[in-house]
């Protein structure tokens, strides 16, 4: 059981650089209430309570910066500046807090040192809300990167899968392929469609402002839902019924879905490329059930590098 600890020295902890990461994880932890990646204090482990106002998951993401700029200011070089730079956008197969010592595939590129990142994803955003920071723009228009790659919309299909909006409740008569909610405006088919209309907008954005800048997307690997204890997926499903056996299919058909659509958006845009993650982590590979572990980060990470290595190939 963790110390317990004043906020201060809470704080004092995880700014430490003297701190080993893995200590934090005794008193934070990703919310198990929350369809979305979102940071809490563990219960019982401070003495007192933070201010009103504090943020834990923008603490724990300037920290995070800082010990990213750090690491990049020690290893300058002639030949490092020489290398093609990429800015990352996304949610969180491209970024995950510092502390769990799991690296998400844009982590994983920059600590292979083989592309210069400036990794501004974040693991709690959604497509949406990318769109509506807008600082994806500001930060291309600043690094004048060689590259752009994105990791986009399952944040958005969590949020319907809490809901329960987006998959049908269990019906033994339904096939698996069937599960995803056709009507209605909050429906899965009408969340794919809004997916695909905004990556659409992000990417013909992006290449309006940027017409030569290459930009990589892909539609994520299969979730493992039951994984972790079901955390981010495999709950909401058991809500509506639907039994263990099931759960993997119909979210596959799901994520088959998703990857269509990510995959249509990129057709219009010269300069986009589609990355295909399905099948390409082994089954052992995962932290829980919406993410890889390091092996499998690891590896598609290695498909991103290859895919900016050959480009312009398809």
């Amino acid at each position: 059981m963790a110390k317990k600890l004043t906020f201060e020295k809470f704080l004092e902890l995880a700014r430490s650089r003297a701190t080993p990461p893995s200590e934090l994880r005794d008193y934070i932890e990703f919310d198990p209430h929350s369809p979305l990646p979102q940071l809490r204090f563990r219960s019982d482990v401070l003495l007192d309570q933070p201010p009103e106002t504090f943020n834990l998951d923008d603490e724990i993401r300037q920290i995070g910066r800082a010990i990213d700029r750090e690491r990049r200011e020690q290893r300058k070089s002639l030949a490092f500046s020489e290398l093609k730079g990429v800015v990352a956008e996304g949610d969180s197969w491209f970024d995950l807090p510092f502390f769990y010592n799991v690296y998400a595939i844009a982590e994983w590129i920059d600590w292979n040192e083989r592309f210069r990142m400036e990794n501004i994803a974040d693991y709690g955003h959604t497509l949406e809300r990318i769109l509506k920071d807008h600082a994806y723009m500001r930060v291309i228009e600043t690094e004048h990167p060689d590259f752009f790659i994105f990791s986009a919309g399952g944040n958005d299909l969590q949020i319907g899968l809490a809901k329960g909006k987006f998959i049908h409740d269990y019906d033994p008569n339904r096939p698996a392929n069937e599960y995803l909610t056709t009507e209605g405006q909050e429906s899965g088919a009408e969340g794919l469609r809004e997916i695909g209309r905004q990556y659409q907008e992000l990417l013909e954005e992006i290449h309006k402002a940027f017409a030569t800048l290459p930009i990589i997307c892909h539609g994520y690997d299969y979730p493992r839902s039951l994984n972790g204890e079901g955390q981010w997926i495999g709950q909401y499903l058991k809500k509506q019924g639907i039994p263990d056996r099931l759960m993997n299919p119909i979210v596959d058909s799901v994520l088959n879905q998703l990857n269509d659509v990510i995959k249509k958006a990129t057709f219009s845009i010269t300069t986009a490329r589609f990355l295909d993650c399905r099948g390409k982590t082994g089954p052992s590979d995962w932290m829980d059930d919406m993410h890889p572990g390091n092996p499998g980060f690891s590896a598609l990470a290695t498909i991103f590098e290859n895919a900016m290595n050959r480009y312009p190939d398809r």
